[in-house]
């Protein structure tokens, strides 16, 4: 059995700390068992309530920037050469902390229990932009459960919080929300050297390293924002002693480029950076709605669109997105050494079966632009589930429409959730133009058209009946949406 612990150096709430931690370890035992500190929560343990939300730092550059993270799944290996700030980490017994003495005042706190989570996530809000919308206090909540549903004080606490700093315009306001011990120890931070990793636990800093490793053993478990990872390492469904290779340092897939009329997403970018990159926002606005109403704050900021398409899992968001926009992903083969471009229309071979063998490693998701001057793209996202929020699918679906003036020319569509593997249907309309005006029973006929090309489910999610009414619902509220963004009448 594989005992060997991995030495992580970071920083604790200002404090620089070097411990040997055992490489399953998630960061919410470690602040637990070695550091005695029982303020940040546990409910869940699987990422979903947020009651463990803690603020992990990081040198960008001359300043730090800030993101909340579930610290129940967050690997404890992963906080080599960060500052962590946990609860314990903003005030003190003399003087609470703004967002604190806000949560407060507003009545934002009833058993407490969740309330930790939530200051830490109004916290890596606030550090990051210091003048948040409403909407953009809601959207860093969405991770965050409270189970006396006292929603009212906390998003009053929220309301307040943005007034009072809209009345502070000072270059120094951020200095009043981030605690003094961060400024004091960057240079500390940044003097930590890149972690080496151990036997069992290994951190390749290049494409050259990563296939020194799979030569050597290609039984190894990858592992990069560790979402899914660590929540089946507690379901003990990967083995205490599996060697881990941490992909989430390697530089070569950490950038987003155009090349050629064709968008290239790094795999080892977050979904929340994919969603802020300014190439992203530019060509691909949707993703940000997209990204929006997949998992938590918490989630998005740890998680990559490579492993939720990797995940191979048939609801997957971003899946169905890159699906209806004809994406293929680089792969890096482990026999040949080589990139091997597949459209990802082909990935998907069986449930949670793809393409990938032992070793193969997927590099980029490459996305074409269809950038032709008498052509325009209208692209549109539709989930349903159970909740609005922090909630997988029943059916989800993606919906690309191509038009030359106000006539589409092409339709094509992907969806999630309706049969074993998530899959697209290219050009509905068979290569016909459609006509400029639509009525309710062609978008019927072209909903039981696409159910003719599929099998539907039938689980406790949803009937097979409920899962084919709502792919017809999909349909329709598509062409709305692309109606509206052409500016006509349905």
């Amino acid at each position: 059995m594989n005992t060997e612990l991995v030495t992580v150096e970071f920083l604790l709430n200002g404090i620089f700390h070097s411990v040997k931690v055992d490489t399953k370890m998630s960061t919410l035992n470690l602040l637990k068992e070695e550091f005695h500190l029982m303020g940040t929560k546990e409910g869940c343990g699987e990422g979903d309530c947020g009651a463990c939300t803690v603020a992990l730092g990081s040198v960008n550059q001359d300043h730090m920037e800030f993101c909340a993270i579930a610290s129940c799944i967050y690997p404890a290996v992963k906080l080599h050469g960060k500052h962590l700030i946990t609860i314990e980490g903003l005030g003190d017994h003399t003087r609470l902390h703004v967002i604190q003495q806000h949560i407060i005042n507003s009545y934002g706190v009833q058993c407490g229990f969740c309330s930790p989570g939530i200051i830490m996530s109004f916290f890596a809000l606030f550090a990051m932009n210091t003048h948040p919308s409403m909407a953009e206090v809601e959207i860093a909540l969405q991770g965050n459960i409270c189970r006396c549903t006292g929603y009212e004080g906390i998003r009053k606490a929220g309301e307040t919080l943005i007034k009072t700093f809209e009345a502070d315009q000072s270059s120094a306001l951020s200095e009043k929300l981030i605690p003094a011990y961060v400024f004091e120890t960057m240079d500390e931070l940044k003097r930590i050297q890149e972690s080496q990793g151990g036997r069992g636990y290994h951190v390749p800093a290049s494409l050259a390293e990563y296939r020194e490793l799979t030569d050597a053993d290609t039984s190894r478990i990858l592992i990069s924002g560790g979402t899914d990872v660590e929540v089946q390492i507690k379901q003990r469904k990967i083995p205490k002693d599996a060697s881990l290779i941490d992909i989430s340092r390697i530089k070569e897939l950490q950038s987003i480029e155009e090349q050629d009329g064709i968008l290239h997403i790094g795999s080892q970018l977050s979904v929340a950076a994919c969603a802020r990159h300014p190439l992203v926002q530019k060509h691909l606005p949707t993703f940000a709605h997209v990204a929006h109403l997949m998992a938590s704050t918490q989630i998005r900021n740890a998680a990559t669109i490579a492993g939720n398409i990797a995940n191979a899992s048939p609801i997957g968001d971003t899946t169905v997105f890159f699906l209806a926009l004809d994406a293929s992903i680089g792969i890096l083969r482990s026999d040949s050494g080589s990139v091997e471009q597949l459209p990802l229309r082909s990935f998907f071979i069986d449930y949670r079966k793809t393409a990938l063998k032992s070793g193969d490693l997927i590099v980029d998701i490459a996305v074409p632009l269809h950038t032709e001057e008498n052509l325009t793209q209208s692209v549109h996202f539709e989930k349903t589930s159970r909740r609005k929020d922090v909630d997988i699918a029943t059916v989800n679906s993606a919906s690309v429409v191509y038009l030359k003036g106000t006539v589409i020319v092409k339709w094509d569509m992907a969806f999630g959730g309706v049969g074993p593997i998530p899959f697209a249907i290219e050009n509905i309309t068979e290569g016909k133009e459609l006509p400029e005006t639509f009525d309710e029973d062609l978008l019927k006929k072209i909903g039981d058209s696409l159910l003719t090309r599929c099998s539907t489910l039938d689980d406790v999610r949803g009937s097979g009946a409920y899962r084919d009414q709502l792919v017809k619902n999909h349909v329709i509220k598509h062409f709305i949406a692309h109606t509206n963004s052409m500016n006509q009448e349905v």
